[in-house]
């Protein structure tokens, strides 16, 4: 989560969800930060990289700004993204996982994220995006975060650099997932379909 300021004073925070392009924001950001076109605040915990509203403490929570904004993107191409980051992960790092197939991985994610809690640093990293989202009234949308993203950064700040460099770039498989997949993605990230809107 980071507090952008404009002489001293909070124009926006941005909660920083887990596979929503969020190292491009950050990267970005920092840019900017730099070129002294905004300062930033980082708010961070032990225990959460990501942190929600629950995890800061009261004098933290004063520090967030008014205006507070994060980037949703449809919960199967998360789900596909957040399978390409472990797969590529655990291939790289791991000898003990052996999947025959990239659907057999994809089951693995499933039945991982269902066993942890969102209460736990690793639960937050797979919480449904609402988690994050329902303490934003700025919910910008992945499909057309170029150009949301820069307008609203101009409008609070003015005009600069607001091109995302693309980090951490995820190869889509959700062509690739069953039905199955879709229906226990469905029951693990239901908020997001409630409350956000995405289809099914």
């Amino acid at each position: 989560m980071y507090t952008l300021s404009c002489n001293d004073t909070p124009q926006l925070t941005f909660f920083a969800i887990t596979k929503n392009a969020s190292s491009a924001i950050v990267h970005n950001l920092q840019l900017n930060d730099r070129h002294r076109v905004l300062d930033m605040y980082w708010h961070t915990t032990d225990e959460n990289q990501h942190p929600s509203l629950f995890h800061l403490s009261e004098f933290q929570k004063q520090l967030l700004a008014k205006d507070r904004f994060c980037v949703v993107q449809h919960p199967y191409d998360r789900f596909a993204s957040a399978w390409r980051y472990l797969h590529r992960d655990y291939a790289r790092k791991s000898n003990e996982l052996e999947f025959k197939s990239e659907l057999d991985f994809a089951q693995w994610l499933v039945d991982h994220i269902k066993a942890i809690t969102e209460t736990s640093s690793c639960g937050a990293f797979f919480a449904p995006q609402w988690y994050w989202a329902k303490h934003c009234n700025i919910v910008l949308n992945k499909s057309s975060l170029d150009n949301d993203y820069e307008e609203l950064m101009t409008k609070y700040f003015g005009e600069a650099d607001y091109s995302l460099r693309k980090v951490n770039v995820s190869k889509q498989i959700t062509t690739r997932l069953t039905d199955k997949h879709k229906l226990l993605v469905q029951e693990f990230w239901h908020d997001d379909f409630e409350y956000l809107g995405f289809e099914y």
